[in-house]
Parts: structure tokens; sequence; C-alpha cells
């Protein structure tokens, strides 16, 4: 595990304890893709769910983590990349692997449902997904331009 994997369950953490004032730290608003890169890599369940955690709780108390204007649609993509490395294990149960560039730009793709054992971590997803998706500046046009460089 390499320092970005670390840096992200950290920042995950600490989001997890005050998410509305970490993740209004402009050090934060300037790192928010690689803190989603780091969480797209790490492989142990805890801390990816930890990392995970915290970045919601930011996202949703800080938006503009994900919303602002000269970041907004590389930033929304690095999130649903993000989500996408929850889909990525070698089996159900499993640890998770890093996600990979093959695995969304093959014909057939290999990712498994969303982990069962968790369900309010889904929840958290969803509902910020949904929350990023409906207050994107540019509506429904600009929100497909993101998922569409997925």
């Amino acid at each position: 595990v390499g320092i970005v994997e670390n840096a992200a369950a950290a920042m995950g953490r600490l989001c997890r304890v005050d998410g509305k004032g970490f993740g209004a730290e402009q050090a934060v608003q300037g790192n928010v893709e690689v803190w989603l890169g780091g969480i797209g890599q790490i492989v142990d369940r805890a801390e990816k769910s930890d990392a995970m955690e915290g970045l919601i709780l930011a996202v949703m108390n800080c938006p503009a983590l994900l919303l602002n204007e000269a970041t907004r649609r590389s930033s929304v993509t690095a999130f649903l990349m993000c989500v996408a490395s929850f889909h990525v294990r070698l089996e159900e149960g499993c640890d998770f692997r890093p996600l990979e560039h093959e695995d969304c730009h093959h014909a057939t793709y290999t990712f498994l449902p969303w982990p069962a054992d968790l369900p309010k971590l889904g929840a958290m997803v969803k509902n910020c997904m949904n929350a990023v998706m409906t207050n994107m500046p540019g509506g429904a046009e600009e929100a497909n331009k993101c998922i569409a460089a997925v």
C-alpha cells in the first residue's frame, strides 16, 4: 500500500469525525481528485469503506469539492471511477483489487454487484451521486458528459 492510499484512508477517517470542517479546507478542495484516486486503489475493505464514507460526508457538507466550476468534469469523473472501484473484486466477499483502465474499457466488464456487506455505504453513495447529479450546473447534459468520460 502506498502513501496515496494511506492518505486517502486517513482523510476519510478525519471526515468521518468532521466532514463539514475538514471537507471545506482549501487543501482538501485542491486535492479531491488525488483523494478519489487513492480510494480507488485501496484494496482493504475497512480502509476503503472508511475513506469512501468520509469522502461522502465531506461532499454532502461541501458540494464544491466535486462541483467547483474549474474542475467539475474531472472531479465528477474521478468520483464515478471511485464508485466503480467498489465493483472490482476477485470474487464476492473478497477484498478489492485496484481499478485498472482495462476494467472500464473492455467489451466484457468484470464488475461485480455492490458489496452485499456494505449496504449502509451503498445507500450513502447512491444519495451522494443523486445529490451531485441533481445539483450539477448544466444539469443532465453536463452530468452525461461526466458519465461518458468514464
